[in-house]
């Protein structure tokens, strides 16, 4: 998963960072798998009931931009 605009707090005690996620899913992890799942499979056809399902130059994934801001622990490597 990418994730993009990464900012430290002016304290260093938290990291900022943004994603493109599912709506549905409670977090990172289910996205990731989600998108594992889409790309592993052989059928890339797309179905669309309504308009705007492309808009110049990119493909309507069912995503959103979400801000996620986590407290850095010292002396581990993840987020809480």
């Amino acid at each position: 998963m990418d994730v993009d605009n990464v900012e430290w707090s002016p304290d260093g005690s938290r990291l900022a960072f943004s994603a493109e996620v599912y709506p549905d899913c409670p977090n990172l992890a289910c996205t990731a798998g989600r998108d594992k799942e889409k790309s592993d499979d052989p059928v890339k056809a797309r179905v669309y009931t309504r308009l705007m399902f492309r808009h110049w130059d990119a493909w309507d994934e069912g995503k959103r931009n979400h801000i996620f801001v986590g407290r850095i622990r010292a002396g581990s490597r993840s987020m809480s």
